[in-house]
């Protein structure tokens, strides 16, 4: 199972994940869906508002130990300043 990462309108990929990553960062999705209610759906697809990528940025900053891909940090900063949604979409 993969995260890809795009932003809406635009079919190029900006981020991905995999199984081993968004287990990591799991912890960072759950805060999301309590404080937001955005569910990050593994099997499905979700849209994430660029206020939603903000939160989700702090979310894993906090996580310590944890690495995740530069590409699905840059994305989600981009999209909280460029003002643009982003698409998750599992697999």
């Amino acid at each position: 199972m993969a995260l890809d990462f795009y932003f809406l309108g635009d079919p190029a990929l900006v981020a991905s994940v995999n199984d081993s990553q968004l287990q990591a960062i799991s912890p960072a999705l759950e805060k999301l869906t309590k404080s937001t209610g955005v569910f990050i759906d593994p099997y499905g697809t979700t849209r994430i508002s660029p206020v939603h990528a903000e939160a989700l940025v702090g979310y894993l900053e906090s996580l310590e130990g944890v690495g995740t891909t530069p590409e699905l940090l840059d994305a989600l900063r981009d999209a909280h300043v460029s003002d643009r949604w982003l698409v998750a979409e599992g697999d």
